[in-house]
């Protein structure tokens, strides 16, 4: 933990020396000006640790919303103004060497002209952010498979992931996601993983709008890495009083209509699962459901299942995050064939970690038909 603040704080320290550098142009001059503004700063960058810090030592929970508010929405426009400022200097850089090339005049003021549309877009794309991380979305997938049995021609799945229930996701996200489900009348519901994220979860309306939702073939759930950090066995505890079987590292039959396998995500503890393994115990002929976090896919399991249902990319949540997440997990979003007739879902994921925000990369629930092949 000493190691990760001291990144932490390395990295977000120097975000806001850039956007000190960069936008200084458009502030007011002034040594009482700078030194009010470097405590703003400060302040910003200790509200995350106070917000997991108060929540963690019991302290009030609504202390610890309004740090964990205040303080992702501004690492979400520091973000993008970070982002948005090195785009400036680029473009900026290049004018000078134009210039200085003799190809054509930089016009003046071009630096400060820059700095106020680096400004105004970060901005702009902030709010943008926060409306489209409340703009809930379905994402139908259709699947024929021959190994559904002849009683249950159609099977329906909706799938939850990355929903980080937590200072920032409380009763109204949920609500929104329970009432978007419920609408659809699955038989089954998974979570893959960051269902929870910090304490607040332990709320029992939380537990009981989840408990309130009743699929006839039941809830299932595996471990993501936040199930981790916000404390393994109140996570699992909480799942299982919402009435989710937590599946670690096995497999179930669901009443002979498939077969759900859900492995643990590789930070938890413990010897790493053999996938082969646990996606082989049972009875062939069965199609069968893997629940796995991290959308990676382990070439032994190809040909034991028929679909792993991954998330926790979130589609890099701010573009252009995306392409960072995309050279780590290179199927970071939506359906992917693979051999032996396997496929991979990834879930964009349903709420946000974090900033409270999305751009081009919409919160999802997932829904699933599996029809009958004739």
């Amino acid at each position: 933990m000493p190691r990760f603040l001291l990144y932490f704080f390395l990295i977000y320290g120097g975000m806001h020396a850039v956007l000190w550098l960069r936008f200084r142009p458009l502030l007011p001059a002034g040594r009482a000006f700078n030194l009010w503004l470097a405590l703003f700063f400060l302040a910003m960058i200790l509200s995350p640790v106070a917000s997991r810090l108060i929540e963690r030592g019991h302290g009030p929970q609504w202390a610890a919303a309004l740090f964990a508010w205040v303080g992702y929405c501004w690492m979400g426009l520091a973000g993008l103004g970070f982002g948005n400022a090195l785009i400036s200097w680029l473009i900026q850089g290049l004018a000078w060497l134009a210039s200085r090339l003799g190809w054509l005049a930089a016009p003046a003021g071009l630096g400060r002209a820059l700095a106020w549309l680096a400004l105004l877009a970060a901005v702009l794309t902030a709010g943008y952010g926060v409306i489209e991380a409340r703009s809930l979305t379905l994402e139908r997938l259709t699947l024929t498979s021959s190994k559904l049995p002849p009683e249950r021609p159609r099977l329906v799945i909706a799938q939850v992931s990355d929903v980080h229930l937590g200072l920032i996701h409380g009763q109204g996200s949920l609500r929104r996601i329970v009432e978007r489900i419920e609408a659809e009348r699955p038989d089954l519901v998974v979570s893959t993983g960051d269902l929870v994220d910090g304490n607040l979860f332990l709320e029992d309306g939380l537990y009981k709008l989840w408990a309130g939702l009743q699929p006839p073939l039941g809830k299932y759930a595996i471990t993501g890495n936040h199930e981790l950090y916000a404390g393994l066995d109140q996570a699992i505890a909480f799942l299982e009083r919402a009435g989710f079987t937590v599946l670690r590292n096995q497999a179930v039959d669901v009443a002979g209509a498939l077969r759900v396998a859900g492995v643990d995500d590789p930070v938890i503890p413990g010897p790493p699962p053999d996938e082969a393994a646990i996606l082989g115990s049972g009875p062939p002929g069965l199609f069968t459901l893997l629940l796995k976090h991290r959308p990676t896919v382990e070439p032994q399991s190809l040909g034991l299942f028929d679909l792993q249902l991954s998330g926790h990319t979130h589609r890099g949540q701010v573009y252009p995050f995306n392409y960072l997440t995309g050279a780590i997990y290179p199927m970071q979003e939506g359906l992917h064939r693979l051999a032996r007739g396997s496929a991979l879902y990834t879930n964009r994921g349903t709420g946000t970690w974090g900033p409270p925000m999305r751009v081009a990369a919409p919160p999802e629930v997932t829904i699933i038909e599996i029809v009958r092949a004739p």
